[in-house]
């Protein structure tokens, strides 16, 4: 059976770059490769993310598309300096993981994205960094919710605790407006009675720490 010589090394590049690129396509994630001129590489889900048409245009220093896309902490908001990067600091041979904000070019929505960036090493030096970008915005809004419903559920409770050993009307309207203002941290909170369409206020309550702490009983 006969064997093929050939050992053209531009066949076996292209036919090698076919593959990488199709690798990339079949990933769900968005994927960007580069290096500090910017991105050489990325796939499909890449440019869609951030709202870019074509690799070409991507194609940038790291610190201007972060400027472009405006890169926060995910936590602060505040702005995430260039060497601060995920990808700056895989090309400084970090691994690294960072929730971060971004805004999407053309929509100009902001999204939570968990940038996971690496080196890419050759013969002991890095040549270039890969990140995977996934976008994580509805996972968050739903713990957000989560936390949110688990803390009413917890006042609610505090609410049930505090009320129940009251059986005076007044008192637990008292009680009751003390805690929601504690909950809410409020300035003042009041108890208000409706008199045909003219409310007027039952109780208000003004924190210790408020100079003009009050208690109005009308």
């Amino acid at each position: 059976m006969g064997q093929s010589n050939n050992t053209d090394p531009s066949i076996y590049s292209e036919v090698t770059l076919l593959e990488l690129h199709a690798m990339l396509e079949s990933i769900s994630d968005a994927v960007y490769i580069g290096n500090v001129n910017g991105i050489t590489l990325a796939n499909q889900v890449a440019l869609d993310q951030l709202g870019f048409t074509s690799r070409e245009e991507l194609n940038r220093n790291i610190g201007t598309l972060a400027e472009e896309i405006k890169t926060r902490d995910a936590l602060t908001g505040e702005f995430i300096p260039a060497e601060r990067q995920a990808f700056a600091r895989a090309l400084g041979g970090e691994w690294v993981t960072q929730d971060v904000l971004v805004r999407h070019r053309l929509r100009g929505e902001d999204m939570v994205v968990r940038c996971a960036a690496s080196p890419v090493i050759l013969n002991g030096k890095v040549i270039a960094a890969i990140a995977v970008n996934t976008d994580v915005t509805e996972q968050r809004k739903a713990e957000a919710a989560l936390k949110e419903n688990e803390a009413q559920q917890a006042f609610l409770l505090h609410l049930s605790d505090l009320l129940n050993p009251l059986d005076n009307p007044i008192k637990i309207q008292e009680a009751a407006t003390r805690l929601l203002g504690e909950h809410l941290g409020a300035d003042s909170s009041s108890y208000l009675l409706d008199y045909g369409g003219k409310p007027i206020i039952s109780f208000n309550y003004l924190p210790s720490w408020n100079d003009d702490a009050t208690l109005v009983i009308d």
